[in-house]
């Protein structure tokens, strides 16, 4: 099972294929598998990340259809802290 330290990094810059690339850990949420990230993960993640550090929290849609009500959870965590999220196809326009 993975933690709330495994949603926690700082950006880092890689190369693939010989193409510079901005790399960030980030754990799985709701998608019934064993290593998921809980709501309790995400939220000591959250309390712990210093400045500088970045929390990943990533699913997919079929994830959110089979069990809204985890995703309604973190989202409200979420909102009532004030923190703002992105999708993947953001981010990449970014």
């Amino acid at each position: 099972m993975s933690g709330a330290s495994d949603l926690i990094s700082t950006p880092e810059i890689v190369t693939y294929n010989g193409q510079q690339a901005t790399s960030l850990t980030n754990g799985m949420y709701a998608t019934g598998h064993p290593k998921d990230v809980t709501l309790v993960d995400s939220v000591n993640a959250l309390d712990t990340a210093g400045a500088g550090e970045f929390v990943g929290i990533a699913f997919h849609v079929d994830n959110f259809a089979a069990s809204s009500e985890k995703f309604v959870e973190l989202f409200e965590v979420l909102a009532d802290r004030g923190i703002q999220t992105r999708t993947l196809p953001h981010l990449l326009e970014q």
